[in-house]
């Protein structure tokens, strides 16, 4: 149960079966005395507050209608009876299911830190801008590359074209061509059952990798092969710390095929130069079965870019 106040609310006199109306003992009151905060807006109960009250084995609830202030006392009136007679002293609570709870932010204000860098990096910053070499830095950043593929394949071959010279991982988000409609689709609604996979593999300069191919096939039913959500853990924790991989493949059948998704880290430090390279992503269906709709193969490509700046303006390095 709730109690609202500081203190507990106890009926200043008993209550019959028919009465309407009823006061707090004054000593009660909100945790203070009679003479210290009696006013409405310290109220332990409100307008519209259900409040519930218990006495000799029986529970009744009602609605506080009206609130008053009388004998130096809150005087409260309720829509019905209890219908049951309340002793002097009984409990008078709000029951945890009908907290009515009303919050009011007044003068929000946002407050900003201002950071204010050291002079002499000020000075060392302005006069790599001036320099030949210019002030670089290196940003993460994704690089996306959609490949088609149409219904009735079985040997799954991507292309991925791309000028990334420092790649980092690949994210491979299969989804159906026939859902793609807008932007959140491209990130959440993937596929699964409709490309009826059984392994795949990535290829380098005609280097498989990793060396073997990676299962895709449910082991019982429900879950996603390991040695799959391993190879994406990986791929995502060049980018992110990954700690779970709920949020990618949900346990729940039907949502983790929602976020399927099928991943490559490139090498674990550093990174790849894949610009003007051969970069594929090779899979192969359940033998027997292809393709059931056309689908596209969305590859996420983390890389790193650097950032140059200098007297003749900012440019990104791929």
């Amino acid at each position: 149960m709730v109690r609202q106040g500081n203190g507990v609310c106890l009926l200043q006199a008993q209550i019959a079966a028919n009465d309407t109306k009823f006061e707090l003992q004054a000593s009660q009151v909100n945790g203070t005395s009679p003479t210290n905060g009696l006013a409405f807006e310290n109220a332990p109960f409100g307008f519209g507050d259900i409040i519930t009250c218990t006495s000799g084995g029986n529970t009744d609830s009602a609605t506080i209608t009206d609130v008053a202030i009388a004998n130096n006392r809150y005087s409260y009136t309720i829509n019905a009876a209890f219908g049951n007679i309340k002793a002097a002293g009984s409990e008078v609570f709000i029951a945890e299911g009908n907290v009515n709870a009303n919050i009011q932010l007044k003068d929000v204000s946002l407050s900003c830190a201002k950071v204010s860098p050291p002079a002499n990096w000020i000075d060392r910053t302005l006069q790599m801008i001036s320099s030949p070499q210019g002030y670089n830095f290196d940003i993460d950043s994704v690089l996306n590359t959609p490949v088609s593929k149409t219904a009735g394949e079985n040997q799954i071959v991507c292309y991925i074209p791309t000028i990334a010279s420092r790649a980092k991982s690949v994210l491979c988000v299969p989804i159906n061509a026939a859902g793609v409609n807008t932007f959140t689709n491209d990130f959440t609604d993937s596929t699964y059952d409709n490309i009826r996979a059984d392994s795949y593999s990535f290829f380098y300069e005609s280097q498989q990798h990793p060396s073997e191919e990676v299962d895709l096939v449910r082991y019982n039913g429900n879950k996603l092969q390991a040695e799959h959500l391993y190879e994406l853990e990986k791929s995502l924790s060049t980018q992110y710390e990954v700690k779970r991989l709920d949020y990618v493949i949900p346990q729940v059948a039907n949502r983790s095929r929602q976020y399927f998704a099928i991943g490559r880290q490139l090498t674990p430090v550093g990174s790849m130069n894949l610009n003007n390279r051969d970069m594929q992503f090779r899979m192969k269906c359940i033998p027997n079965q292809t393709l059931q709709n056309q689908t596209i193969f969305n590859f996420y490509i983390h890389a790193v870019r650097r950032v140059k700046v200098d007297l003749s303006g900012v440019r990104v390095v791929m």
